[in-house]
């Protein structure tokens, strides 16, 4: 096993703050695009957004060796760093997620409700796709690591955050619907299917693209690069990322019976959910595995992820605890996601 400059905790990092641009702006659907079939999940979505922006920044405070010290991010401001930057793009995004929540929990009748609302909504989009494209930014700009200097990076970035964070809630729009026994609202349900088919579509078609590009370049890191996701990654990006987390919800949603099926559509969102996190790993972990240790000379090396430890599997799926149990904190405090139709009028 090789030690990681990022490992395991760093790949979970994009995942959530996909999932976090991704709900929000599923939650601005019925405001800024008038999709009046999403009134009743646009809170869900809000704040699965605004419990996810929470638990963004935890794998990162746990890879730090001194975690105590993020503060200084904000104490001491430098905004010439790449990575400092997206600290002030986290805040104003969880403030903002704060803000809207409190809106539409205590002030949904003011008469100024509407206007600020789609203030807020707008503001939130551009907010959402700045944070997520600009983790993109970080990855896609660095000239270093073969499988990550792709200027294609920021842009699917963007778009699998928004697959992300259609996915879970179309995910959680059927469980929490069926555990508070109400019921589904099959034309809520098509839309987000159809809306995370055409988004999976631009994925899948990026992904076959950049393969063909580099495939055709045959630059000296492509040859090795190309052995390695062959290989060590073989599953997790072929089997995981394209065929079950891409291929396969891609022809089982085609069909308008699938998206307006509650449990087609839980599992098809389950599947891509699954393959985007295969995509943050492979990312990640994967571009790490090619090492240029000087010019058009590479290495290679191996990562296995630990069951115990520092960025262990033991650490990442107590992360997810919380993750859940945050989300469904949201739930219980900020009771008015039931009243997505009445509030929105």
């Amino acid at each position: 096993m090789s030690s990681l400059v990022w490992d395991a905790l760093i790949a979970v990092y994009p995942f959530f703050s996909g999932i976090a641009a991704g709900a929000y702006i599923t939650s601005t659907l019925p405001v800024l695009f008038k999709r009046d079939e999403l009134k009743e999940v646009s809170l869900l979505a809000l704040l699965i957004s605004w419990a996810t922006l929470i638990a963004s920044p935890v794998p990162l405070l746990l890879h730090l060796g001194f975690p105590w010290r993020a503060g200084n991010i904000f104490a001491f401001p430098q905004a010439s760093s790449p990575m400092a930057l997206f600290g002030y793009f986290w805040i104003v995004f969880l403030v903002l997620a704060t803000i809207s929540i409190i809106v539409y929990n205590w002030f949904y009748s003011a008469p100024w409700f509407k206007s600020l609302s789609t203030v807020l909504a707008g503001i939130g989009v551009v907010v959402a796709i700045l944070f997520s494209g600009y983790i993109g930014f970080i990855f896609g700009s660095n000239k270093a690591v073969e499988l990550w200097y792709n200027p294609i990076i920021p842009i699917s970035f963007i778009l699998s955050a928004i697959l992300s964070g259609l996915a879970l809630v179309a995910i959680l729009y059927v469980v929490v619907w069926r555990l508070s026994r109400m019921e589904v609202n099959k034309a809520a349900l098509n839309t987000m299917g159809r809306i995370v088919w055409w988004i999976l579509l631009l994925e899948v078609a990026f992904v076959g693209v950049e393969i063909l590009v580099r495939t055709y370049m045959q630059t000296a890191g492509w040859r090795i690069l190309h052995n390695i996701l062959m290989e060590q990654l073989g599953l997790s990006y072929f089997g995981v990322q394209l065929i079950l987390g891409g291929i396969i919800p891609l022809i089982v949603l085609s069909s308008k019976r699938a998206t307006s099926s509650a449990g087609l559509m839980s599992i098809m969102s389950l599947l891509i959910l699954i393959g985007v996190f295969a995509y943050r790993w492979n990312l990640v972990i994967g571009g790490q595995l090619l090492l240029e240790v000087s010019p058009y000379i590479y290495t290679t090396t191996t990562y296995t992820v630990a069951l115990m430890g520092h960025g262990s599997i033991f650490w990442i799926s107590a992360i997810f605890v919380l993750w859940a149990f945050l989300m469904s904190l949201a739930l219980v405090v900020f009771s008015n996601w039931r009243m997505g139709v009445k509030i929105y009028g």
